[in-house]
């Protein structure tokens, strides 16, 4: 994706150079946003931005359904061959 000036993006672009550059473990906002769903027995979220799915995989540790929403194709392959 190209911005007005014909710049590639800064997320696609630093993707690229830094593929997992948060790592695997869930951010310390998705854990505690787990508990909260999971003690109210919530079965299916939406993550914007899912990513490469670092988030996205303590739900479905859980049996949640997550459907993810991303801007970048190379996110998204990321996350499908991570299975999430």
């Amino acid at each position: 994706m190209t911005n007005e000036t014909g710049n590639t993006e800064f997320w696609e672009s630093n993707f690229i150079e830094k593929q997992e550059m948060w790592g695997f473990e869930p951010s310390n906002s998705a854990v505690v946003t787990k508990d909260f769903f999971v003690g109210k027995s919530v079965k299916n979220i939406l993550i914007p931005g899912i990513g490469y799915g670092r988030n996205a995989k303590v739900f479905t540790d859980q049996g949640i359904v997550v459907t993810g929403i991303e801007i970048f194709p190379l996110f998204l392959i990321k996350c499908e061959k991570r299975k999430i």
